[in-house]
């Protein structure tokens, strides 16, 4: 199981989790409830960053996606890109199992290193 991560300032974002399985079974989970919501460094939900939908992906193996909008208040900090840390929190949910991760990842702009 993956988690995906970009963070792109000004443009839609893809937030995807990758072949969410059960733990115990390890059968892939395609009817959890997902969520995303991404914080600033003080911890809290950025201005259009809170209760983003991680829907499943038709046919897939345990597959879901979700969109950060291009809205959502972000930034470098800087004009080296060499700005503040923001934090993604995801959870899955499914039939009483809860899943949960709390990445850590830096706002770029598209094209930059």
């Amino acid at each position: 199981m993956s988690v995906a991560i970009p963070l792109y300032i000004g443009s839609d974002s893809s937030i995807e989790i990758d072949a969410l399985k059960d733990p115990i079974t390890a059968a892939f989970v395609n009817d959890a409830t997902g969520t995303a919501e991404l914080k600033n460094p003080a911890g809290d939900v950025v201005t259009n960053g809170g209760s983003i939908t991680l829907s499943y992906i038709a046919s897939s193996e345990g597959d879901y996606r979700g969109t950060l909008p291009d809205n959502a208040a972000i930034n470098d900090g800087s004009s080296s890109g060499d700005g503040p840390d923001y934090w993604l929190e995801v959870l899955a949910e499914s039939t009483g199992r809860t899943k949960f991760w709390r990445f850590k990842c830096r706002a770029k702009y598209r094209g930059a290193g």
